[in-house]
Order: structure tokens, then C-alpha cells, then sequence
């Protein structure tokens, strides 16, 4: 079976040092690799009280996408489109 590869519009590194890379904008969603693990990441503009997640989404800029209750501002990522 082949894998099928995606091209990478923007990554960063995790709190935990993984490589999160964004593939896919779609809608209310990102689709993003994390090591193996490949799925859809819900767009969040809501504000939720402190303690729900890791970071405080009061101190993030809007919108946001949470992976293992880690909390990633979307202009956190560095857009590879600027490096062609």
C-alpha cells in the first residue's frame, strides 16, 4: 500500500517538541499530521474559562485549534507558502 503524501502549508513545534503540520484548511477545520496520527482539528473562536485547557485562550490570539488539550493559535504556524 502506498502512502499518500500531502504538501505542507504551515507548521510549528508543540509544546511536547512534536512537529504539527497543517495540510488542509477547510471550512471550521484544519488537517494536520502529528507524527503518524492524521485527522481533523476543529477552528475555535470561543473563549473558554482558564483550566479547561493546558494555556489560557484569553492570552492566545483567535482562532485556535487544541491538540492533546494543548491550545495552538493558527497564526502560530509558520506558513510555508513564504518559502518558495
Amino acid at each position: 500500500m502506498v502512502k499518500q503524501r500531502f504538501s505542507v502549508i504551515a507548521s510549528r513545534e508543540g509544546y511536547q517538541g512534536e512537529q504539527l503540520q497543517i495540510h488542509k484548511i477547510e471550512n471550521n477545520a484544519v488537517y494536520m499530521t502529528v507524527g503518524n496520527e492524521r485527522k481533523w482539528y476543529k477552528i475555535s473562536y470561543e473563549i473558554v474559562q482558564d483550566g479547561i485547557y493546558n494555556q489560557s485562550v484569553r492570552k492566545i490570539r483567535l482562532p485556535y485549534i487544541v491538540y492533546k488539550k494543548d491550545v495552538y493559535s493558527l497564526d502560530s504556524f509558520h506558513d510555508w507558502m513564504d518559502r518558495r
